[in-house]
């Protein structure tokens, strides 16, 4: 039961993170936000979890928020600034809660070489993106992602094995 039980409660918190993403406003967003990161980064099995913010126009990337304990990986911070435009296949995606997903930044698939490029130079080789809307407008991305190492010219995840599905 100890498993079982264990899988109950990631489930019921990550019901109760989609349900107040679902209903996020400006003055609920700061307390949600930071507790969604912590339950995404554990229900993913993820090595870090973080928020990039857009400006009021929803059309680039003004603040990079990491996950605590996630602080070591300063090339994220590095997205800062970088236009959603940028990223061709994420902008046609931004729907309120729409996941997208990156399953090898090595090995891209043909619709997102230009961000799989972009998130490799970011120590990024497989990442899930939350897009997700505030009083219905593009605010920002929840990302939970592998870091990643060489292995005979091949990328590999750096934990467990598991690349984020």
């Amino acid at each position: 039961l100890g498993q079982a039980g264990m899988g109950l409660g990631l489930d019921v918190a990550c019901t109760k993170a989609a349900v107040d993403l679902q209903n996020l406003t400006a003055q609920t967003m700061p307390g949600i936000i930071e507790a969604s990161l912590a339950t995404l980064r554990a229900a993913t099995d993820a090595d870090a979890a973080f928020l990039a913010m857009l400006d009021p126009t929803g059309t680039r990337i003004v603040e990079v928020t990491i996950a605590e304990g996630m602080e070591q990986m300063p090339r994220l911070s590095q997205l800062a600034e970088q236009k959603l435009a940028d990223m061709p296949f994420l902008a046609s995606r931004f729907d309120h809660l729409r996941l997208t997903e990156y399953q090898d930044t090595a090995v891209p698939r043909r619709e997102e070489p230009a961000e799989a490029q972009l998130l490799a130079s970011r120590g990024i080789a497989a990442v899930l993106l939350i897009a997700f809307h505030v009083e219905r407008r593009p605010a920002g991305l929840l990302r939970a992602h592998q870091c990643c190492r060489s292995v005979s010219g091949h990328r590999t995840p750096s934990r467990g094995g598991r690349i984020l599905a």
